[in-house]
């Protein structure tokens, strides 16, 4: 039973990751292209948007938790520190690729399983329940 949620867990996050990718690849392109905004900014703007989509999307899909203004202060911080680690690895990669795509790419496939794992323990009510509280 244990595996078959742990690769369920893992099919709901990798769809809402594949999701997300391509509203943020979409979402970057468009800022940057019809607003004219440089790329790295469009990147962090399309990045903020989607983390706040992301934490409703894990909450209610992924874990199906229950929200809690400890859980949501706990993911705001990592937010916070993900989308700076995120942008600036973006901004390294697409002063190497420029291609707003492939360095997207590139950022998600480096930052996925971190990002799993660090969300796991942060949204999971069944992990927090085995493990301790936040």
């Amino acid at each position: 039973m244990e595996k078959t949620l742990s690769y369920t867990l893992l099919f709901r996050y990798g769809l809402t990751s594949l999701i997300g990718f391509f509203i943020l690849s979409s979402a970057a392109y468009s800022i940057s292209t019809l607003l004219e905004f440089p790329p790295i900014l469009a990147y962090a703007i399309s990045l903020a948007i989607i983390y706040i989509v992301d934490y409703v999307l894990n909450l209610k899909f992924v874990f199906r938790s229950k929200h809690s203004k400890n859980k949501f202060l706990g993911y705001l911080i990592y937010l916070c520190i993900s989308w700076l680690i995120g942008t600036l690895l973006f901004s390294l990669l697409f002063q190497i690729i420029h291609q707003i795509y492939y360095a997207n790419a590139v950022t998600i496939l480096c930052l996925a399983p971190i990002r799993f794992i660090l969300t796991n323990w942060l949204l999971n009510d069944k992990f927090l329940n085995s493990k301790g509280k936040v």
